[in-house]
């Protein structure tokens, strides 16, 4: 601390201690000198982040993190927290990965000084799987009644539109490896829990009665794809009888 005439300033934190002297004249001698002291404590600094967490990230996307810090001009650094380690992950320059679903938690910390204290703070979004369409075929859309059909089910990737720059979208790959498809006839299954092979699934059946059957598929997910649901394809079983070989 400085002391100038009554007020003292304060600079950093300490004890500050404050000497009053009074001098004597021709009737008085001059005063016992005197003293007091106090502490200063450190001052907080608040870190501010100044990215936004993207909104609807999956699996596979990435975002610049940036923040800035308080009076003491020591440098913000930036972690994931242990709970998003599945989630998540970040490099020494602030680029933040997608790599899970979950909650992504990124950690900011700056180092305080002689005035000041250390700082936290965080910042979370969350990841989801990565999105997939189904599309549904038939071997025939009518066929007769014993008939061999072939329900070829094919999974693919799809990836939501970017966010402005916040985000940058993993390039896109071929249809998932793994999860199964199941096939249905209304509430019926025709099929379940196909294995997906090279992002396909294959459902070989036939119908015992005429009618309109309406088909959908749908597809399991796994531990970085996301469900879906085929639309539904009508094959309508002709009242003929196919003729056994």
């Amino acid at each position: 601390c400085t002391v100038e005439g009554a007020t003292a300033t304060i600079i950093t934190a300490g004890t500050c201690t404050i000497t009053a002297d009074q001098a004597g004249d021709a009737n008085y001698a001059a005063a016992e000198q005197t003293s007091q002291s106090f502490t200063i404590g450190k001052a907080s600094q608040t870190i501010t982040f100044i990215s936004e967490p993207p909104s609807n990230a999956v699996i596979g996307d990435t975002y610049e993190v940036g923040a800035k810090g308080g009076a003491s001009g020591n440098p913000v650094t930036f972690s994931i927290d242990e709970a998003s380690a599945p989630v998540c992950t970040i490099s020494d320059d602030g680029l933040v990965s997608a790599t899970g679903p979950g909650t992504c938690k990124i950690l900011a910390a700056q180092a305080g000084d002689q005035s000041y204290l250390a700082a936290e703070s965080n910042q979370s979004f969350a990841v989801g799987k990565i999105e997939t369409s189904i599309a549904l075929q038939s071997s025939t859309d009518a066929p007769k009644q014993g008939e061999p059909v072939t329900f070829t089910a094919t999974v693919t990737q799809t990836h939501p539109v970017a966010r402005l720059t916040l985000r940058t979208l993993a390039a896109p790959v071929s249809g998932p490896s793994s999860g199964t498809v199941s096939f249905f006839d209304g509430a019926a299954t025709l099929c379940s829990d196909v294995p997906l092979s090279d992002g396909q699934a294959v459902c070989a059946t036939s119908f015992r009665s005429a009618g309109q059957r309406n088909i959908v598929a749908v597809y399991s997910g796994d531990n970085t794809m996301a469900s879906a649901r085929s639309l539904a394809i009508v094959s309508t079983v002709d009242n003929t009888v196919a003729e056994t070989q």
